[in-house]
């Protein structure tokens, strides 16, 4: 099974275009295969077109954690690097109720 896991990994890594790279992500979030995500949130980040191209594609809405993930790495880009603010609690703490 181990050797199943390899391939599928190398399989979401390669040959990566604007049309798969949602499709990609949602499986590496469905999945919890952090490695690949990382790897794919890395190349966007590195290509303005594409992340352009995904940021106007309705689909990311379906993705709010990689949402959250390329802003936050836009963010310390453009040098908005800042420790979490004292209102962090208080937003994972609505989120979690509105989740329940």
């Amino acid at each position: 099974l181990k050797g199943l896991e390899v391939q599928a990994r190398c399989h979401l890594a390669s040959g990566v275009t604007e049309c798969n790279v949602l499709g990609r992500l949602a499986i590496c979030e469905e999945f919890e295969i952090a490695d690949v995500r990382e790897m794919l949130l890395s190349r966007l980040i590195d290509n303005p077109l594409l992340l352009f191209r995904l940021a106007t594609d309705r689909g990311i809405e379906t993705l709010p954690l990689v949402m959250r993930d390329l802003l936050l790495r836009i963010l310390v880009m453009v040098g908005g690097r800042q420790q979490g603010s004292a209102c962090d609690g208080n937003a994972r703490d609505h989120a979690k109720k509105a989740g329940t």
